[in-house]
């Protein structure tokens, strides 16, 4: 990729016991008994359920605004874990072309497959790389997760073309409401994943 050229990348592939652990630092539980869902250890109070647009310019833009959103833009992103938790959903014509697309924007030495390494890590200032990752499943229509790393929310991506965002208190959870209610994003409340 020739953006890689143009700054400093630690972004890493990571397996399922430390993308559990990284969540575990964050007060997140994850769960494989139910279908690989992610849950605040005290609960939460609201989800926030919005639709993965058709139209790929509004896939790109929905990607920027979720991984923009703890800060409110792309110079401080702080980094995050994309966890992709389901990929082979639909045919194998059409999944190959996302697993060359994750391989491809994998480093060489993280190029091992998403079973091994189901997790992407990214740190601070790996923004377009994080947003590359993260339009994957919602292209694709895989389920993953996007926590950011400061864990006040998380997003559950699901392959019927749904997005859930989960917050850790009411007051966030208003305020997301908020944020993407006035960018046109149609969100509705919803009951937490």
């Amino acid at each position: 990729c020739r953006f890689r050229n143009h700054q400093r990348v630690l972004m890493r592939s990571i397996g399922l016991a430390l993308a559990t652990q990284w969540c575990l630092e964050r007060g997140i539980v994850y769960s494989e008994r139910q279908l690989n869902r992610l849950a605040y250890e005290g609960g939460h109070p609201l989800a926030i359920s919005l639709t993965v647009p058709k139209d790929a310019q509004r896939i790109l833009a929905l990607g920027y605004v979720l991984l923009s959103t703890p800060t409110g833009d792309e110079e401080t992103f702080a980094g995050g874990l994309l966890w992709f938790n389901e990929w082979d959903i639909w045919s194998e014509s059409f999944e190959r072309v996302g697993h060359a697309i994750i391989g491809d924007l994998r480093w060489e030495r993280d190029r091992i497959n998403m079973r091994e390494a189901p997790g992407q890590l990214f740190d601070e200032g790996e923004f377009v790389h994080a947003q590359a990752f993260l339009l994957q499943p919602m292209l694709f229509q895989w389920d993953a997760h996007f926590i950011p790393a400061e864990g006040e929310f998380f997003v559950r991506l699901g392959h019927h073309g749904d997005i859930v965002i989960v917050a850790r208190d009411r007051d966030l959870a208003d305020r997301l409401f908020a944020r993407f209610e006035a960018g046109h994003w149609d969100p509705r409340e919803a009951g937490a994943p």
